[in-house]
């Protein structure tokens, strides 16, 4: 039963059109004066450089929020994710009017969605079966690889800091209450970076006209990703010869 597939796998594509990442190539514009004592230093670095130490900076923590909105394909969608390295994610996705409650522990997905849902993309007989309980399945099946992935610290943290285009510095301003710098995606949209204290990854905002982004916060945080209890899950493998 294939159902979650097609909406993990646009919030992907949403946010790499609408969002700036590492590339291996990037070249430098903007300001490359001395650091001050508060700066991290990141705004004198190459594009190359500032993403490869926001991407080890990033990996080091424990635990963050992403959370964020937009438009892909004439399609709303928002996502609100808390992720622990090196174990799992907890949050919700949404499609237009489709909303997935997510748990991934590293080694199995926990997917819980409405019976509307579960009529849409199975059929009648599937979400009557389910009713309201979590579905489950590992998270290394290929159908729910991508929706894993949303759930996943690393995977997420890599795929955010991949762009679609060719990355340049951009200005320096006061983002949610953080000083940082903007690295502008040639694809579209901007990547901006903590320029004081850890080189983390503070926004991705859109650069098309119906606005969105992607907000990065509670970094370190402690995190506790739980499964569902046993009585309110479902085996998908039991699901097999339905959808």
């Amino acid at each position: 039963m294939r159902v979650t597939t097609v909406v993990a796998a646009g919030l992907v594509v949403g946010f790499a059109l609408s969002g700036c990442g590492a590339s291996s190539s990037g070249g430098s514009s903007g300001s490359t004066s001395a650091p001050s004592a508060s700066s991290n230093g990141i705004a004198s670095l190459s594009v190359t450089e500032i993403l490869a130490k926001t991407a080890t900076a990033a990996k080091a923590q424990k635990s963050v929020h992403i959370s964020g909105k937009g438009t892909n394909s004439g399609q709303a969608f928002a996502i609100d994710m808390t992720l622990r390295n090196g174990g799992g994610g907890k949050g919700s996705i949404t499609i237009d009017s489709d909303t997935l409650n997510v748990i991934n522990t590293g080694s199995t997905v926990y997917i819980k969605a409405d019976k509307a849902y579960w009529t849409k993309y199975a059929n009648a007989t599937a979400a009557a079966v389910i009713g309201d309980r979590w579905v489950k399945a590992p998270a290394s099946d290929a159908s729910y690889a991508d929706l894993a992935s949303l759930a996943d610290f690393t995977k997420s943290i890599e795929s955010y800091l991949k762009p679609t285009g060719t990355p340049t510095k951009g200005s320096e301003k006061t983002v949610a209450g953080q000083p940082a710098l903007g690295l502008v995606d040639s694809d579209g949209g901007t990547l901006w970076i903590a320029t004081t204290g850890d080189p983390l990854p503070v926004l991705i905002e859109s650069s098309s006209s119906t606005g969105g982004g992607l907000t990065f916060a509670d970094w370190n945080k402690t995190v506790d990703i739980a499964p569902p209890a046993d009585a309110d899950t479902l085996d998908l493998g039991s699901l097999s010869s339905g959808g």
